[in-house]
């Protein structure tokens, strides 16, 4: 049997395995179960690119790297599943929420129309302007224009404050309902001008989590998910073609060279130059914990070393594999940290739907679902940064609309 049949054969090993533990957790703990799947489409398309079609990308360190690039993920994959398998088992309900006495949303909904009218106003006034490339040169921690970091952050914020709040009250008055789909509307159009599939994937995954939470799988959700998927795909290759590109080619062109292909390529490149610096780690977890801070995320410190060709801009947002970090820290034996990590922040992010509330479960199970695609394409100091620059105001908002209180410091509990 020549290398690549066999190669072939660990591969659906990898995806046999890795699917039966995905359906485990699944009965459990749909969250992890969801992640999981996620965290997946960002290896499996890599190491069939590396391995299979090595000329789509212009890096190669040769068949070696591969072989120690598919123990080490599935190193870290199972040891991700031992902690996920075990904390599921864990069933505590954190008595959190609390009704009000007095209705108390008139502030919460005043900003909530204004943030989405201030949206719109941005929208409309800059739509020229706003496309995938000036957000690249110009967008979020990108080169310096103000204005189009402010649009891009407030579009990257409108699903917690406005959407997502607004989907989850179930509101049957019409007004309330036509002002939500308007503000789909606006996130849909802006994410398609911007070229950022993975945004408008990452709302519908989270209206998706909206609507199954608490149900079973049946026919009638099978019909309605595969409406979705194929209206996403709709999407995205019309938003492909506003950004400049062609899905033209070979099947491998057109399948593996996309976006869900580059994060892991770091994970491939960190492995093929044996970059091990666990101090750099440590320094950029910490200083990036705090936005103000400053400081260099670990693409950037890595980006020279790897693709000395290559340009990479933070607002790009895909240029790394959680699973990368645990590599840089420790060599091989980082996947006991890449385990450990990740299922650390997993398990906290999951006390989050575990109150006596399941309207709020339900609304937090969303949130954390859409924010999921930005995860596994950043660092793991983001499960901690998520929390504050997203998880708490967005539960503020929905519990003022909701009528509801938050003891917060209950979850440390």
């Amino acid at each position: 049997m020549d290398d690549i049949n066999m190669d072939i054969i660990l591969l659906c090993f990898q995806v046999f395995v890795w699917v039966s533990c995905i359906f485990k957790l699944w009965n459990r703990n749909r969250f992890y179960a969801i992640f999981c799947m996620v965290i997946y489409l960002y290896l499996l398309p890599t190491e069939i690119t590396y391995r299979f079609f090595p000329y789509l990308y212009d890096a190669y360190w040769g068949k070696d790297v591969w072989c120690e690039l598919y123990w080490f993920v599935n190193f870290s994959l199972i040891t991700l599943f031992i902690v996920l398998n075990h904390t599921s088992k864990i069933h505590k309900v954190y008595n959190v929420v609390y009704y009000r006495r007095r209705n108390s949303k008139s502030i919460v909904c005043f900003f909530v129309l204004v943030f989405s009218f201030l949206s719109s106003y941005l929208l409309v006034t800059n739509m020229v302007k706003i496309s995938y490339q000036s957000l690249v040169e110009n967008g979020s921690m990108g080169n310096e224009n103000i204005l189009m970091t402010i649009i891009d952050q407030m579009f990257k914020w409108l699903p917690a404050f406005v959407i997502f709040p607004m989907v989850a009250m179930e509101q049957k008055k019409w007004y309330m309902q036509v002002f939500t789909a308007y503000n789909i509307l606006l996130y849909t159009i802006y994410n398609i001008l911007s070229g950022s599939r993975s945004d408008i994937l990452a709302v519908i995954l989270g209206l998706v989590l909206l609507w199954i939470y608490g149900r079973k799988i049946r026919i009638k959700q099978v019909f309605v998910l595969s409406f979705i998927a194929i209206t996403f795909l709709y999407l995205a290759s019309f938003t492909y073609s506003l950004r400049g590109g062609v899905n033209e080619g070979t099947l491998e062109d057109i399948l593996l060279k996309q976006d869900y292909t580059a994060p892991a390529y770091n994970l491939v490149g960190v492995i093929g130059k044996n970059i091990i610096d666990p101090l750099m780690v440590i320094n950029s977890q910490i200083i990036k914990t705090f936005p103000l801070l400053g400081g260099d995320w670990l693409y950037f410190l890595i980006a020279d070393s790897l693709f000395p060709s290559s340009q990479v801009s933070a607002s790009q947002g895909w240029a790394f594999h959680p699973f990368a970090e645990g590599y840089i820290f420790c060599g091989f034996l980082g996947f006991v940290y890449n385990g450990l990590v990740i299922g650390l922040g997993l398990s906290i992010w999951n006390r989050f739907i575990l109150t006596n509330n399941e309207r709020f479960n339900r609304f937090m199970f969303a949130i954390m679902g859409c924010i999921f695609f930005s995860l596994v394409r950043s660092q793991s100091v983001n499960f901690f940064r998520y929390m504050y620059y997203m998880f708490i105001p967005s539960a503020y908002i929905y519990s003022r609309l909701s009528n509801i209180k938050i003891n917060y410091r209950g979850f440390l509990r």
